[in-house]
């Protein structure tokens, strides 16, 4: 687990500033979100939360399952890719604009967007998600952190996607089915 020193520090403000980009979009978008709850959002809520805190809570307790014995380079291999999933999923925030919201809504007038990483893939923005939870596990040095911060959310966005997927095939139409017969869900050229 990461303590104190450059590393710890640099960690610490990656997650604040994760945190931070997270409630900066809900805030933003709040005024474009229409409908009830959405029940996918708890889920997503859920997912994360449990990937950030069981993973930090592994690391500190199962000492057992480093996976280098403790030595610097996970900690900055796994900044850099956490870093680069942040910058991935806020690209793909950006580019859908003002379309982008934490609830499953459509707003009125709402085209597909095949702009910018919707070019090669439906939902960019999960998988930055994902890219920066796999950065966070490797930062922590620990298997057991690793798996629960990478599993955890990925079914919370496996719900998500399904239930937006279905949203989107309804309320946009052939544009959608198109389009998703040319792009992938999260992974290039797999899925």
């Amino acid at each position: 687990m990461l303590r104190g020193g450059v590393a710890g520090t640099l960690f610490v403000i990656a997650l604040a500033a994760w945190v931070l980009g997270e409630l900066a979009t809900i805030a933003r978008n709040r005024r474009y979100a229409e409908g009830g709850r959405d029940p996918t959002y708890l889920v997503m809520v859920a997912g994360w939360a449990g990937g950030i805190a069981g993973s930090i809570v592994l690391a500190n307790n199962v000492t057992s399952a480093s996976i280098t014995g403790g030595r610097t380079w996970p900690a900055a291999l796994g900044l850099a890719i956490l870093v680069a999933g942040l910058a991935f999923r806020w690209w793909s925030i950006v580019t859908l604009g003002r379309y982008f919201t934490h609830s499953l809504s459509i707003q009125e007038g709402q085209q597909v967007v095949e702009d910018g990483p919707y070019a090669m893939l439906r939902h960019p923005s999960y998988t930055g998600q994902m890219i920066a939870f796999v950065g966070l596990g490797v930062a922590l040095d620990n298997w057991l952190a690793l798996a629960v911060a990478v599993l955890l959310p990925l079914v919370a966005v496996l719900v998500r996607i399904r239930a937006e997927e279905a949203s989107l095939h309804q309320e946009l139409g052939d544009a959608y089915r198109s389009y998703s017969a040319r792009t992938r869900r999260l992974v290039p050229r797999v899925w």
